[in-house]
């Protein structure tokens, strides 16, 4: 989109002799403008000169000094998108805002906010010729020092200069139980916001970037990339062309990343620490006593982080004089003083706001600073009040008041109502507060109910997602009884969702991933962890999740010998990396279980593990090996008298007949399978066997009943979320294919295609896109076709699947498409 200047009257050939009068009538330098309004004396020359114009943030801050309209100074407005053209105008693509509003409390910086204003102002990029690189700045520093704090308000200054939006995200390079967010899904979030489809966002990160550079080339954006792990993980997500800025915080110093101004953020000045605990505490008081004041932002080292807790405090208890902070913390230097650190001046500052609550009158306060310790052994992202009331062994209600009263002391942050979370270092001295005073048992014991408690509610969703299931019978009694019950398994769904990452986080604390020396927890934890959680991941097709879960399991288990336990992480990781499409590391996983499971004398996990090897196979197109393998798994599940997973296995059976041309078999599996699974109240299962019944019935040519079996199976599998939707969405495309009805099937395709792009489903996308490309060559559009067909060919030899010779089949018959000839061609 072209950007076009309004000129205003008074700038003589690109010069702003306005501004420049204005200020030489009150015998002001350069230097002292911007000493005034926070920048620097270079800047207020390239606005004399007309090389670059101010942000509306500035152009505000010159028109209140100089008591002026914007008229009046020469301001010119801001780039407006030019009008195009009658007859060729285009749809705007979206402009994202995606900027967290800054601190309110935000002091200072200024030299720092206008050295990042001239590296990253788009205007003075203008006149740059041949166009230069990417401006790239990546602000570093310790934790706490306000990294983000300063990058946000700086992008806010200059949003005004980004027209075409501001993208935000947080890369979670060093966030509590959870691994940085991979570039791909970071790739992913910026084009969704940019408007592209999610079924168009590419699953490989290579592509992805490719996409990104593409769509953002040309545009005036400006992307905020928060909390960066390390150059490998910023590279990716960079854009291409010098119309864009970048701006990144991180811990680390970004020297390798190509092209990048660092800027490294130190402690406050002593006045601008001063001014931010004023801010926080009450500028009267801090007025009242100036030299303890500045006791204090010295005892805090003049971190930004220290300086707001310990104003907190003040601010919470308005009856102490400034002094007696002052005073608390000169105790807290002796030990500073002996480490030479400059983090512990975080750990004095939390160390003043916790003694203040240990030495309240209130024995609310006392109570808050006994658990602020326990609290933090639990490396979760967030609590709830009911997972906290389990770490603490204390009833919720008194748990929520604790809870507040450390965010009062701003020892604990609530990012949404019932809802608590730790500052990165906070959890650290909250773990430092924890060994101090309670012993290795104590502490293990409050993360063992922590756990235990998240352990117990996820068996009790497994109930409800997948009522009779034979992991149920392997729940440990001691890790089923305590957690929340559920109504139905929409609620269960609800809960499962809203604690998905903590549930990912503890197991990984479960199996010894901790953050640092952690108490030793029972070894059955993460296991039963893991298979609890099947069902709900499972439904929801997080297969990663599961096969990481299942990975930590296996580790566990292999470490204190417990075969049962490695037996059934074999099968579930087995699972997993079938459906993840590693079918010969599935096939590897459940053989071992297998035959781990025969020498335990335990015929129903061989079952289990026999109709997994049935699954594997079936994909692979072994089909002889499915079927064997999946009558031995329905012959022990009879033998046992296990009806649930009868009906799997027939459902499961009648595939490998239907891929045979086997339909009689087929149907009479599916109409078994069926029954058991009403009469056993099994919706999922219900509908995983009208999608099979779909299928048989479009194999035979009876269009009608097919897409009366299918829309019933859609309207289960959204009923649940379940996105095993994409298979009979799949079916139901290809059924209309077969009516007919192109415009439904090219959309129903689509649908399920952009589902299975979701789950990186690569033997589905081969499927759907073998279908797809059939239609789209059916009405004409031959170019589109090839093009499906061509991804679909790559996707189903990178797994060796039959649909692979298919697509080739059909490719080789089809000629190539040319390129329409251009004017006279």
């Amino acid at each position: 989109m072209a950007l076009v200047h309004v000129v205003q009257e008074g700038q003589v050939a690109g010069r702003n002799s306005r501004l420049r009068r204005a200020r030489e009538e009150r015998n002001w330098t350069q230097i002292d403008v911007a000493r005034a309004i926070g920048t620097s004396n270079l800047t207020i020359s390239r606005w004399e000169l007309g090389v670059q114009q101010p942000v509306p943030f500035f152009r505000e801050k010159l028109c209140a000094l100089f008591e002026a309209t914007p008229e009046q100074l020469g301001l010119i407005s801001e780039p407006r998108p030019a009008v195009p053209e009658a007859g060729h105008g285009v749809a705007r693509a979206p402009v994202p805002r995606e900027l967290p509003r800054p601190p309110a409390d935000f002091t200072g910086r200024a030299a720092e906010l206008g050295r990042l204003r001239e590296l990253l102002d788009p205007r003075a990029l203008d006149s740059v010729t041949p166009p230069g690189p990417v401006p790239v700045s990546a602000i570093d520093g310790m934790g706490g020092v306000g990294k983000s704090a300063l990058a946000l308000l700086a992008a806010h200054q200059l949003a005004g200069a980004f027209p075409d939006g501001q993208l935000y995200v947080n890369l979670r390079g060093a966030t509590a139980g959870l691994p940085p967010l991979e570039p791909v899904d970071a790739l992913g979030r910026m084009l969704r916001s940019l408007g592209l489809e999610p079924s168009a966002v590419p699953g490989g990160v290579e592509e992805a970037a490719v996409r990104f550079r593409s769509a953002v080339a040309g545009r005036r954006l400006l992307l905020v990339l928060d909390d960066a792990r390390g150059a490998e993980q910023v590279r990716p997500l960079l854009p291409g062309t010098a119309s864009c800025a970048v701006l990144i915080t991180s811990r680390h110093v970004l020297a390798t990343l190509e092209g990048v101004r660092t800027l490294h953020l130190d402690v406050l000045a002593r006045d601008q620490a001063l001014e931010l605990l004023g801010r926080v505490a009450g500028g009267e008081r801090v007025l009242a006593d100036p030299e303890a004041a500045e006791e204090v932002v010295r005892w805090c080292g003049r971190l930004p982080l220290a300086i707001r807790i310990a104003g907190a405090r003040l601010a919470a208890r308005p009856g102490w004089p400034v002094r007696d902070l002052a005073a608390e913390l000169a105790d807290a230097t002796r030990r500073l003083e002996t480490l030479q650190a400059g983090e512990l001046a975080v750990r004095a500052s939390f160390a003043v706001s916790l003694r203040a609550l240990e030495q309240s009158a209130d024995p609310a306060d006392r109570a808050a600073a006994a658990a602020f310790g326990p609290l933090g052994l639990l490396e979760v992202p967030d609590l709830a009040v009911a997972t906290a009331a389990r770490v603490l062994g204390q009833p919720e209600p008194a748990v929520r008041g604790l809870l507040e009263r450390l965010v009062d002391a701003r020892l604990l942050e609530t990012p949404r109502a019932g809802r608590y979370q730790f500052h990165d270092l906070a959890r650290l001295y909250a773990g430092e507060e924890a060994a101090r005073r309670h012993h290795a048992a104590g502490r293990a014991d409050s993360v063992t109910r922590g756990i235990g408690f998240l352990v117990a509610t996820a068996w009790a969703t497994a109930a409800h997602l997948r009522p009779g299931a034979w992991r149920l019978g392997t729940a440990d009694a001691r890790w089923t009884g305590g957690g929340l019950a559920f109504p139905d398994a929409e609620a269960a769904l609800g809960w499962l969702e809203a604690e998905r990452a903590n549930l990912l986080a503890a197991a990984a604390q479960a199996a010894g991933d901790a953050l640092g020396p952690a108490p030793a927890l029972p070894s059955a934890l993460a296991g039963q962890l893991a298979r609890a959680l099947y069902p709900f991941l499972a439904v929801r097709s997080h297969w990663r999740d599961l096969a990481h879960l299942d990975e930590l399991a296996l580790r566990v288990a292999s470490r204190v010998g417990d075969e049962s336990g490695r037996a059934v992480a074999l099968n579930d990781l087995g699972m997993a990396r079938a459906r993840l499409g590693d079918y010969p590391g599935a096939v590897a996983c459940l053989e071992e279980s297998l035959a781990l499971f025969g020498r335990l004398g335990d015929r129903l996990g061989q079952a289990m593990s026999l109709a997994g090897l049935s699954l594997s196979e079936l994909w692979r197109g072994r089909y002889a090996e499915a079927i064997d393998s999946q009558r031995q798994a329905l012959a022990i599940f009879r033998e046992l008298g296990d009806r649930l997973d009868q009906a799997v296995s027939l459902s499961n059976l009648a595939a490998v007949h239907g891929r045979l041309g086997q339909h009689a078999d087929a149907t009479e599996c599916l109409h078994e399978s069926f029954a058991i699974a009403r009469e056993l109240g099994d919706r999922l299962g219900e509908a995983t066997v009208l999608t099979n019944l779909g299928s048989v019935a479009r194999e035979l040519g009876r269009y009608e009943e097919a897409v009366v079996r299918l829309r019933e199976a859609l309207a289960i599998f959204r009923e649940f979320g379940h996105r095993g939707r994409a298979h009979s969405l799949h079916d139901l495309g290809v059924v209309y294919r077969s009516m007919g009805r192109h415009d439904e099937a090219i959309a129903a395709l689509r649908e399920s295609l952009g589902i299975f792009r979701e789950l990186d489903n690569r033997r589905g996308q081969a499927m759907v896109l073998r279908d797809l490309g059939d239609v789209l060559q059916e009405v004409g559009r031959p170019r589109q076709s090839r093009e499906a067909w061509l991804e679909g060919l790559a996707a189903g030899e990178a797994l060796q699947i039959p649909e692979a010779g298919e697509i080739r089949s059909r490719l080789a018959v089809s000629p190539a498409v040319r390129p329409p000839s251009g004017p006279g061609g």
